[in-house]
């Protein structure tokens, strides 16, 4: 691998990580559901992030996504579905019952998510947000020219998910460990209403951009 080639690659991860963990609706999702539910739950809404992911990398790869950054209804129609999905998620979460915490057993939870359900919640968070079209938009604009041949740009797709998948799924792995959920056992109710206001205001904040 030339010297070139290999700063482009290093480039990419650094940019993704960053993406990655920097605080978002993907983060608030993830994180909310490795403490709420099971680490099952918090994988499967990880995955769900990554397959998010990687529609957008799809689309950037191909060319639509410049149309899609083009024009102004595509843009819009994205970004008022996923602010109204975030609001929707954010404000069940605020109306949600407060649950006794001697009731709380996270190795029986009544109410845990399907993966399916997981998935689902994980995937439309992330595919549904215009930010993360215009962040791949303008990573693969930098490093990704018309003479850059096809295996690498599959390459750098392939890191970029790899990355964000690793950091979500690890995400959800530290969050679900039992001891730190037992210590917050008694603060469940409150967190869950803290999620929902921080989905409902990422939900605002992307109808006004």
């Amino acid at each position: 691998m030339d010297q070139s080639l290999f700063s482009s690659f290093a480039i990419v991860a650094l940019v993704a990580i960053l993406g990655a963990v920097s605080p978002g609706p993907d983060f608030v999702i993830v994180t909310k559901h490795s403490l709420a539910f099971s680490r099952r739950t918090g994988l499967y809404t990880a995955l769900g992030v990554s397959l998010g992911v990687f529609v957008h990398i799809a689309y950037c790869l191909i060319g639509i996504g410049f149309s899609i950054a083009e024009s102004i209804f595509l843009f819009n129609c994205i970004k008022y579905c996923g602010a109204a999905y975030l609001i929707y998620i954010g404000l069940k979460s605020l109306l949600a019952k407060a649950t006794p915490a001697l009731k709380m057993n996270y190795e029986h939870i009544n109410h845990d998510l399907t993966p399916f359900q997981a998935l689902k919640t994980g995937f439309l968070a992330n595919v549904l947000n215009p930010k993360a079209t215009m962040f791949f938009l303008s990573v693969f604009s930098q490093v990704i020219s018309p003479d850059t041949k096809l295996i690498i740009q599959l390459a750098y797709a392939l890191e970029i998910w790899l990355i964000i998948l690793g950091w979500f799924c690890l995400l959800a792995f530290i969050l679900s460990n039992r001891k730190l959920r037992s210590r917050i056992v008694h603060l469940q109710h409150y967190f869950e209403k803290g999620m929902g206001v921080l989905l409902v205001a990422f939900g605002l904040k992307i109808a006004f951009i």
